[in-house]
């Protein structure tokens, strides 16, 4: 029954894929398009662009194309006082995304005139209940253009797509650049530290020491009154 159920949900996505409507959730910068049929039941998966939105979306591309960090932008835009995706603070993370799997702001091919679906495949452990990705061959994936909702032209999309190959080649040549995290080496405790004061990770910082990465990245925390975190305490690794 599950795995008919989930066929039938499958298929139902890729007819609306097909019929150039949004599948998933609503992205940032867009808001639903109130379209109504010959019955007057609203018509789902409509989208149209939202305006105010749509100028940060390509503020973001614009000064990351021009050599800002995801970091560096977050924290302007929330120097701003803009609200971020769901009227959160802006993190780094949600600017930059994974390239690949086609997350975050700089990764959303409906920014520049698609749809785009069956890209990821989900599965679940039963024993430890975490989803992991796995990103399925192009030839399966669904794609359907959609000028309408266009907010990033092809010129300014290819800047930004070619920085980020460039700065994928810079990282995976060292293992010193100070921006290259995700290839430092795993110790027995990544990943299973907490900040006592904002409950954000603790991480190896410089010289085998841990310290609180959102203290390190100066971003508000929503948990703590939309301030940096204050917590400077770091531990040495043996200790």
């Amino acid at each position: 029954l599950i795995q008919d159920i989930r066929v039938k949900t499958r298929e139902g996505m890729k007819k609306t894929i097909a019929q150039g409507k949004a599948a998933g959730g609503l992205a940032y910068g867009y808001r639903v398009k109130l379209e109504y049929d010959v019955k007057g039941e609203r018509i789902p998966g409509l989208r149209e662009i939202e305006s105010k939105e749509a100028e940060i979306v390509r503020w973001i591309f614009q000064e990351y194309a021009n050599g800002k960090s995801p970091t560096a932008l977050a924290v302007e835009l929330n120097k701003k006082n803009i609200p971020g995706p769901r009227g959160i603070k802006w993190r780094d993370t949600a600017i930059r995304g994974h390239r690949n799997r086609g997350s975050g702001i700089l990764n959303n091919v409906q920014y520049n005139g698609r749809l785009l679906w069956n890209r990821n495949s989900y599965k679940k452990n039963p024993l430890t209940e975490t989803r992991t990705s796995t990103i399925n061959d192009q030839a399966v994936w669904q794609i359907k253009e959609v000028p309408e909702l266009r907010i990033i032209d092809d010129q300014l999309w290819a800047r930004v797509k070619q920085r980020q190959i460039e700065n994928e080649k810079l990282f995976s040549r060292t293992t010193t650049n100070k921006l290259n995290k995700s290839h430092r080496p795993r110790y027995l405790l990544s990943g299973l530290l907490e900040c006592a004061h904002c409950g954000g990770p603790y991480a190896i910082m410089a010289k085998g020491r841990y310290g609180c990465t959102n203290r390190q990245k100066k971003l508000p925390i929503d948990m703590l009154g939309g301030i940096v975190c204050t917590n400077s305490k770091t531990i040495l690794r043996s200790e």
